[in-house]
């Protein structure tokens, strides 16, 4: 669930892992904030606060994924990095949801 600050209302459900979510952040994408979540299913998703959809579903990890960070290289777009059980980092295109980078 996304919270209002002010009020405490519910203002979306995001609803598409199979499994526990083990790690919520968030990434500026073109003036408009999306909510990054993964977990226990393998994947990383990236989601519209507005609808709650699931704008990708990036999968590559071949195990639970732990932990999801978000940053931004100047002149790049922004990144979405995960790591989980089978021992790799995945940078993920923010935009595109393909993988840039696993080490």
């Amino acid at each position: 669930r996304v919270w209002a600050i002010e009020g405490g209302k519910a203002l979306v459900v995001l609803r598409g892992h199979t499994g526990w979510v083990r790690g919520v952040t968030t990434v500026a994408v073109n003036e408009e904030v999306r909510v990054v979540s993964c977990g226990r299913d393998w994947t990383v998703r990236v989601w519209a606060i507005k609808g709650g959809n699931a704008l990708a579903v990036l999968k590559g990890h071949s195990g639970k994924v732990w932990a999801v960070a978000t940053f931004v290289v100047k002149g790049e777009v922004p990144r979405v990095a995960s790591c989980g059980d089978d021992g790799t980092v995945h940078v993920w295109d923010a935009l595109k949801g393909g993988d840039a980078l696993v080490v």
